[in-house]
């Protein structure tokens, strides 16, 4: 990793996963900001490809049906031997929602961004 200059930011972290920094830190003889900035670089990835993905092709079209019909992800937890409450449901279904349309703005965003450039 280059020694670039570096944005200093102030962040509230519960402590749990502040824990879990410190020991992967120490596991890799890295210093807590190296380990968390590969952590979000790492995870931004990982958001930002899930983003990208939300809406379009096969995922975007399987989380719709999901989201449309409950019922799928009912049959679908009795599959694995567990049953959703109806807070459950509910949650899943606001969270893919969410989801849905953080990919709308990001795809926006996105493709905002590569025309400029």
């Amino acid at each position: 990793m280059s020694m670039a200059q570096r944005d200093r930011i102030t962040v509230t972290i519960d402590p749990a996963v502040l824990n879990r920094i410190d020991a992967i830190a120490q596991a890799r003889k890295e210093s807590r900001s190296a380990t968390i900035e590969r952590v979000l670089r790492n995870g931004a990835r990982d958001e930002e490809e899930t983003l990208e993905k939300v809406g379009t092709g096969i995922e975007g079209r399987v989380m719709a049906i999901l989201l449309n019909n409950p019922q799928i992800l009912n049959v679908m937890s009795k599959l694995v031997g567990d049953q959703l409450t109806e807070d459950e449901l509910t949650r899943i279904q606001d969270g893919g929602e969410n989801v849905v349309e953080a990919g709308k703005r990001y795809r926006s965003t996105h493709k905002t961004k590569t025309k400029k450039e």
